[in-house]
């Protein structure tokens, strides 16, 4: 594959966009392309995976040619034996290729439960985050409408208890509305200029009974806007309100514990980035032999790469008697590697 030369930040967009398309042409052209950026790993992840799960073996091929020119020598594509997609299924095919996942070669095949492990503490940590989250953002709402309907009233008898004046006004109405009892009253703000304000409150049922109109009543206002304004007589409503504030407080703690859960389930999964995880891998070479004891021994050569980008070539051995009818597997075929990110150790499955 010739070097290509000179080219624009166009030129790679362009080849960005090229391997995203159904046509296995215009596949390669995009490789082709973003050849000049090849030392690049997000670019080599780009070739690894086309080169790995392209149903088109050309397109592999091109691929394991930048591959060879990028880093450590990996084998080239065996002829596929899946049949490619029909004319119909052409516009799919993209999708195809993430679908087309192959089922990694292990070592020693009781290294699946290692595999099977990692896929369901992954599948935990994802879903039970995302489950805290949903929560936490479902009691928020709940706790929001709570705070939206005490703290506008909460707000008023704040002002009034800090800035408010107090004046004689007088009772002009009481009435029972089922359960609950409620006065109307009058006062008036101002001396050459008076004018009068009304206002109404829900009262006790002992107040209902001792309060007739006319009555004198003490009357708390603001300055500011005379239309705020309360009676000198305990609100059963104000109970009511304290324990709509109280399980507002108790919602937003709760949400609040679900949140932080769900971002430590988050900072654990970050974490165990720096602990054993399982990394996906390519085979370079395999073949076996009887050893002296008539057991089937397979040497094997891989390579992976590591989170951080670099390519490590490994080298492993195992006894697979199961493996003395059966065909090894090809070069080129997927391994899984456990791979330890703090101390930079691995081994194959």
């Amino acid at each position: 594959m010739s070097e290509p030369k000179d080219h624009s930040p166009s030129d790679i967009l362009r080849g960005i966009e090229l391997i995203r398309s159904a046509d296995p042409t215009e596949r390669k052209r995009g490789i082709h392309l973003l050849m000049v950026v090849r030392h690049d790993p997000r670019v080599l992840q780009v070739f690894e995976a086309l080169y790995e799960d392209d149903l088109d073996p050309g397109v592999r091929r091109e691929a394991w040619h930048a591959l060879t020119q990028a880093g450590p020598s990996v084998p080239a594509p065996s002829p596929d034996s899946t049949p490619g997609p029909s004319p119909a299924a052409a516009d799919d095919a993209p999708a195809v290729q993430r679908l087309t996942k192959r089922v990694p070669f292990l070592l020693d095949p009781i290294n699946a439960r290692i595999i099977a492990r990692e896929s369901r503490q992954i599948a935990s940590r994802r879903n039970g985050g995302r489950i805290f989250f949903a929560l936490a953002l479902l009691l928020l709402v709940f706790a929001a409408v709570l705070w939206i309907l005490v703290l506008p009233d909460w707000l008023s008898w704040y002002r009034l208890r800090q800035d408010g004046v107090s004046v004689t006004g007088q009772i002009t109405h009481v009435q029972e509305r089922g359960q609950r009892y409620y006065a109307e009253y009058a006062f008036q703000v101002g001396r050459s200029n008076i004018t009068q304000y009304t206002g109404e409150q829900r009262i006790t049922q002992a107040a209902y009974e001792r309060l007739e109109p006319n009555a004198p009543v003490t009357v708390t206002y603001l300055p500011s806007d005379p239309h705020q304004s309360r009676l000198d007589e305990r609100n059963p409503g104000d109970q009511q309100r304290g324990w709509l504030t109280l399980t507002a407080i108790a919602l937003t703690l709760f949400a609040v514990s679900l949140a932080l859960l769900a971002l430590d389930q988050h900072g654990q999964s970050r974490r165990e980035q720096f602990d054993w995880r399982v990394q996906r891998g390519q085979l370079i070479e395999c073949n076996g032999r009887l050893d002296e004891d008539g057991d089937f021994k397979i040497n094997l050569r891989y390579r992976f790469r590591t989170p951080g980008g670099q390519m490590i070539v490994g080298k492993a051995t195992q006894i697979r008697n199961d493996l003395k009818e059966s065909p090894l597997p090809q070069p080129g075929a997927p391994v899984a590697v456990y791979y330890c990110r703090r101390d930079g150790v691995h081994r194959l499955l």
